[in-house]
């Protein structure tokens, strides 16, 4: 996490000039499990003006702009374009915020993930007590 601090300003005018919305930091730097040769893992919230196609555009050149100012493999997920619930949620709970151009945006974001997963979370333990019960019954 000290890296990222040490290069806020740095990674805050790459945000800026991509028109990225917020961004956490998430996976084994945001939760102190890192090594000395663990990735980055960022995920960011572009401008909802921002078709598709440019949008992976710009996820390719912001992983080359900080990669160079991390001198680490850097990885950038758009959450735009995440369909996962479950990795959403995961990555509000557990990331750490490190970019906010936009906080009312980022809190709509939180809210409608926390409140999608929540409504989902009831399936999500019946598909793993089914799964468990069938691996069980294998054994």
């Amino acid at each position: 996490m000290k890296l990222i601090k040490d290069k806020t300003g740095e990674f805050s005018k790459i945000f800026a000039k991509h028109k990225v919305v917020f961004a956490y930091l998430f996976g084994s730097q945001a939760t102190g499990k890192a090594i000395k040769n663990s990735d980055i893992d960022i995920a960011i919230m572009l401008s909802k003006d921002i078709d598709a196609k440019k949008r992976f555009d710009i996820r390719c050149k912001i992983i080359s702009e900080l990669s160079k100012i991390f001198k680490k493999e850097t990885e950038v997920v758009i959450l735009n374009d995440t369909k996962s619930i479950l990795f959403k949620f995961v990555i509000i709970k557990e990331g750490k915020l490190i970019y906010a151009k936009d906080h009312g945006e980022k809190l709509e974001f939180e809210l409608k993930t926390m409140n999608d997963y929540y409504d989902f979370a009831p399936f999500i333990e019946k598909y793993n007590e089914a799964y468990l019960k069938r691996e069980l019954n294998r054994n």
